[in-house]
């Protein structure tokens, strides 16, 4: 039960994160991405505030010699975005809080892509 709930949290989260940012899709420019998505604590499933989140052009450990794209701090509903970001097939997200373990993660954008995800953070 407690499993699903924390499911739950992530789907409405998320829900609440592409509904509050679909206006801003309009600044997309053609082929350009945008990546919207929420942070969660991977024990309570409840979003996580105060997350500095860093996109990335490459992945793994060749993303820094890509250069930041951007950064982006969580608000109290753990959400990020990035928009009209290049698409370069291979972007890295980092992110970090100091009562968490850093996550670091590959994911791949598609020219035209409007992409939501979630991601949940250890606690320390």
């Amino acid at each position: 039960m407690r499993h699903m709930m924390k499911n739950c949290w992530a789907f409405l989260l998320l829900a609440v994160c592409a509904c509050s940012c679909a206006d801003k899709e309009e600044y997309v420019g053609d082929g350009k991405v945008a990546l919207y998505g929420i942070i969660l604590d991977a024990s309570s499933g409840l979003p996580v505030p105060n997350v500095t989140v860093t996109l990335y052009e490459g992945s793994g450990a060749m993303a820094s010699l890509g250069g930041a794209v951007g950064s982006s701090v969580t608000g109290d509903d753990g959400a990020f975005s990035f928009v009209d970001v290049a698409p370069y097939y291979r972007h890295t997200i980092v992110a970090s809080h100091p009562g968490y373990e850093r996550l670091m993660r590959d994911v791949s954008l598609s020219p035209g892509d409007n992409a939501q995800i979630s991601f949940s953070i250890v606690p320390k």
